[in-house]
């Protein structure tokens, strides 16, 4: 849910600044509005490539500037059609997590910029930015089986982002395996199951775009 001004101000920072490839703004929980979901990310390889900044914060001023920004929030931003027409689009393989971290980080790697402006305000109704994600089906599938995609498009295997990524994602991954064991909420045995398969089909590449997590099976 968008703030009325939101849009106008993401066009205004995009009109006022040079080789803008997406804009963001601050993205409130929407259950809480008061609390920050995210303001964007940080991009590097030992993040397995983003971490987020600003998250559940609610003293939030310290995010009062426009600046640039590696990443901006996924739930809400603006792009540059030259973004379109030069790098390219949201690769459907993906389907649901790292596809917008992967359209950024290409528009970076092609020379564009990403812009945060405190102005644009937005509300996400989400429930991922805490614990029970853990637990979560769709989310540990996804999730799993989008960073091995990210990995495998690119970074060559030969190259040390490589390695350094693939450390970090293997002890993201033991981490957790343990938060899913000690999850509170939702089947053990279903979760399980669910990042079991994210890793395989990500590692395999043998599941692309949408998988029924409900049914498991590829939707054709």
């Amino acid at each position: 849910v968008l703030d009325s001004s939101c849009l106008r101000e993401m066009v205004l920072t995009a009109t006022q600044n040079n080789k803008v490839g997406m804009v963001g703004g601050k993205c409130f929980f929407y259950k809480e509005p008061e609390k920050l979901q995210t303001i964007g990310a940080r991009f590097k390889t030992y993040f397995t490539i983003a971490r987020s900044i600003g998250k559940n914060d609610l003293n939030h001023s310290a995010f009062d500037k426009e600046c640039l920004i590696d990443g901006v929030s996924g739930s809400m931003f603006l792009i540059s059609r030259q973004i379109f027409n030069e790098v390219g689009w949201f690769d459907e393989d993906y389907f649901l997590y790292y596809d917008d971290h992967d359209l950024m980080y290409k528009g970076l790697q092609a020379g564009f910029f990403n812009y945060f402006t405190p102005k644009a305000i937005g509300y996400h109704d989400t429930s991922t930015a805490d614990f029970g994600k853990f637990r979560n089906p769709q989310w540990l599938y996804y999730s799993s089986r989008g960073g091995w995609f990210f990995l495998k498009k690119n970074f060559s295997s030969a190259s040390l982002n490589y390695m350094i990524y693939l450390l970090s994602y293997c002890a993201k991954s033991l981490l957790i395996l343990l938060l899913i064991l000690f999850g509170r909420t939702g089947s053990l045995l279903i979760s399980l199951r669910a990042f079991a398969a994210g890793h395989k089909h990500g590692i395999l590449s043998s599941n692309k775009g949408y998988f029924d997590i409900n049914q498991f099976k590829k939707v054709k």
